[in-house]
């Protein structure tokens, strides 16, 4: 027993022994995205010829072709307009040539917000980057996370709702990073069930003279009519016994405070066309605080704004 102990420790030991380069690898691939403006290091990890990685080898880098990018011999690159450079990385004897796609982002689209239902799938989102040309960014690696999985989660570049509340998806990829709001909401089948995140719709054609009428419930509370502009603007349409004021996004919403009397009345008058319309109450649900988009906190730059546009 005591000789098997012996034997197992000296193999181990020679194993450990070898430190010699055998090989370089990326955890990215031969092609690296740097979305940054500023120095970034160019990731690389030393294999011996065991497969053992050598965390403490020297790696070297240098300039073998394409545009000119600043590369330090320690593998920083800065990338501060869109391009191409091949490098090289170099390790005792082991050497690896690496593609840096520089896709700098100067800018960000301000966070957007989706709505969606239990079990609905959103398109592809993104954090709407742009270079400092204006011209958008499409190769992008960064790092998305959701902040509550009960709402929503993560799966293949998209958000499927789980359960309806609120909650936001953090993206971040070179120096920036923004927000996507995500509602998931249920629709109820009467306005006097309307609660937070369970709003009523209904669509509906109205004869001429037809009239329609809604007892929503109480509390703050947002109601619009859709539907063609020139249809809606013939309607008679209001909030009885509320403390209603006009939404500015939508000449047909208003934002109401409802009581146990408030009625939301609806007519065709007798002279019109049938109009065919679409009418919708939500409960208004505060928003949390949000951190402002900043870019990531360095050395020279501390929590300075990462600029903005409205997409």
């Amino acid at each position: 027993m005591r000789m098997t102990l012996v034997v197992v420790f000296v193999g181990l030991a020679a194993g450990c022994a070898d430190r010699t380069p055998a090989r370089i690898a990326s955890h990215r691939g031969d092609t690296v995205v740097v979305n940054s403006r500023r120095p970034t290091p160019l990731p690389a990890r030393v294999f011996n010829a065991g497969g053992r990685e050598l965390s403490s080898a020297v790696v070297s880098w240098r300039y073998v072709q394409g545009d000119r990018f600043t590369v330090d011999d320690s593998g920083r690159v800065t990338c501060d307009r869109h391009g191409e450079v091949r490098v090289l990385a170099t390790s005792g004897a082991a050497q690896r040539e690496v593609t840096v796609l520089c896709r700098p982002i100067a800018t960000v689209r301000l966070g957007t917000s989706l709505v969606l239902r239990p079990g609905e799938e959103s398109d592809a989102y993104d954090l709407g980057g742009r270079g400092p040309d204006g011209l958008p960014v499409l190769e992008v690696a960064g790092v998305a996370s959701i902040r509550d999985s009960n709402v929503a989660v993560l799966r293949n570049g998209t958000i499927v709702a789980r359960g309806i509340g609120r909650t936001a998806v953090d993206l971040e990829a070179g120096d920036c990073r923004t927000i996507v709001g995500v509602d998931v909401e249920l629709p109820v089948d009467s306005a006097h069930h309307v609660a937070d995140f369970r709003p009523f719709e209904e669509t509906m054609t109205l004869a001429p003279g037809e009239v329609r009428a809604w007892r929503p419930s109480t509390g703050l509370t947002y109601v619009h009519l859709f539907g063609d502009s020139a249809v809606t603007a013939s309607l008679s349409f209001g909030v009885l016994e509320a403390n209603c004021a006009r939404l500015r996004r939508d000449y047909r919403a208003v934002s109401c405070v409802m009581n146990t009397a408030s009625v939301v009345a609806l007519k065709n008058p007798h002279n019109r066309k049938e109009a065919r319309v679409r009418l919708r109450l939500e409960r208004v649900v505060p928003p949390k605080p949000q951190s402002p988009i900043q870019r990531r906190t360095s050395r020279d730059a501390a929590n300075a704004l990462c600029p903005q546009y409205f997409g």
